[in-house]
């Protein structure tokens, strides 16, 4: 259920399968939908540009993903490109009710989030790649 547009309400229920529905319905009928390309490019440009996660090889170029958040809820969705930034995955993140404890040293530390993040896209990506490679072997 969308109580508004904007994805700012905390009374917005989707879930992560009706997400990759979306995500789906975007993949297979953008030639004449248009979205992904308005899609941010991990560590290139839009939300994504600044991510901790998103700034550096091989996840840095490797996803066009749309994050959402509020206080305590992590959101982001969006494909894995292969190598000719063709999208090969979908992923949907949902992180909610995160609310770590700050971590008590003067030494700069990753968040557990952005370390996460980075697992977790590394997999999308390497993922992408197999997929981009799997599909290149089938053809003639």
């Amino acid at each position: 259920m969308l109580e508004d547009g904007s994805g700012l309400s905390r009374n917005n229920r989707v879930t992560a399968s009706q997400m990759r529905e979306v995500l789906s319905y975007i993949h297979s009928n953008d030639s004449a939908l248009k979205l992904a390309r308005l899609m941010p490019v991990s560590g290139n440009n839009g939300t994504l540009k600044y991510r901790s996660s998103m700034r550096k090889a091989p996840i840095k170029g490797a996803l066009v993903a749309k994050s959402g958040s509020l206080f305590g809820t992590y959101n982001m969705m969006g494909f894995g490109l292969g190598s000719k930034g063709e999208r090969e995955s979908l992923f949907v993140q949902f992180v909610t009710d995160y609310h770590p404890k700050k971590a008590n040293t003067s030494k700069p530390v990753e968040s557990p989030l952005t370390q996460f993040e980075k697992a977790y896209y590394r997999q999308v990506v390497d993922y992408s790649y197999s997929l981009e490679r799997s599909n290149n072997k089938a053809q003639p």
